[in-house]
């Protein structure tokens, strides 16, 4: 058994020799190193090789994921601007709602209009999800699905918006119409003071002693009182008539008009739009008359109406009759 290991070196050039021993015990040692660096050396070039190998396989996983990550993110994009939209639309659905309830309590109209909210079942709609799923949770059919609810969701919003508006622009326009049937309608007094001196319907002349039709109300007034417009309106005649005197005659609309007559002086032109309560004229005597007063009378699509209607009720009680 070799015990030692003798290592001579000897140079061409001359008789010099070198002598190294070496024990076994190191030369074992270094057999060792030698084969750990061989393979160490060799491990290392096969991971490089499987490196390089394996590396576009890994690009191609690595890019997928990026591309899955940059498409959950638009979802979630996606998600988060239909749920704003959905909040916007519930909003403007609920403020219609609320001025729809303050003008039918304003005007207290009797009018039923279906409720599009409750019909649609808008209860609880739009807001935040319940429960947001996180994105390694849910893969793209899943976020299609949602965001297809999502969209039905904004649709029925979007629409029943759109329905309650069109309802409230018919009640608006009810109401407008409403208010111009009372902005037309006589509702003052033509004088201030006065009494009720002959009344509508027939009546024993004053000038023959014969039974004849009045078609107003006489108010008796002194001379020169200030006669005003029962009701906004256009003037359509301003001046002397026959029997009536100086008349003034204005049209309200919707076939609602007003004459006064007897007038001693007139104030207004005809196409003059005149407001209610505006001075138009002064009592007189004109025409075929016993004495200053005036005659008011209202038209309702050219049929002469009781006039006394429409004047307060403090002024006919004045009636010396």
């Amino acid at each position: 058994m070799i015990r030692k290991l003798n290592l001579i070196l000897s140079e061409r050039t001359g008789p010099k020799v070198k002598s190294f021993i070496f024990s076994h015990g190191f030369v074992r040692l270094f057999c060792g190193i030698l084969i750990g660096c061989a393979l160490l050396i060799a491990y290392g070039a096969y991971d490089y090789v499987n490196m390089k190998w394996t590396m576009p396989d890994a690009r191609m996983l690595l890019d997928e994921v990026d591309g899955l990550q940059s498409e959950i993110d638009i979802r979630e994009r996606q998600i988060a601007m239909f749920e704003s939209k959905i909040d916007d639309l519930q909003l403007k659905l609920i403020r219609l709602n609320h001025l729809d309830q303050k003008i039918r309590t304003d005007v207290n109209s009797a009018v039923y209009i279906d409720d599009a909210a409750a019909a649609l079942h808008l209860t609880g709609m739009g807001g935040a999800l319940t429960q947001t799923p996180g994105s390694l949770e849910m893969n793209v059919d899943d976020y299609q699905v949602l965001i297809d609810n999502l969209v039905d969701r904004m649709e029925q919003l979007d629409q029943a918006v759109m329905k309650r508006s069109e309802e409230f622009l018919l009640l608006w326009g009810a109401i407008k119409e409403i208010k111009q049937i009372r902005e037309s309608t006589p509702s003052i007094s033509p004088l201030q003071g006065g009494s009720v001196s002959s009344e509508f319907g027939f009546r024993k002349s004053p000038f023959t002693g014969k039974r004849e039709f009045h078609s107003g109300v006489d108010i008796a007034h002194s001379n020169g009182a200030p006669v005003y417009a029962t009701a906004a309106g256009m003037v359509v005649n301003a001046g002397y008539q026959g029997a009536l005197g100086k008349t003034v005659t204005i049209d309200h609309g919707f076939g609602i008009i007003t004459r006064y007559a007897h007038l001693s002086s007139i104030a207004v032109a005809v196409d003059q739009q005149v407001a209610q309560g505006e001075v138009i004229a002064k009592v007189g005597s004109t025409g075929r008359s016993t004495g200053p007063h005036l005659h008011y009378e209202v038209r309702v699509n050219d049929i002469p109406v009781d006039a006394s209607k429409f004047i307060p009720e403090q002024l006919a009680s004045n009636n010396p009759s």
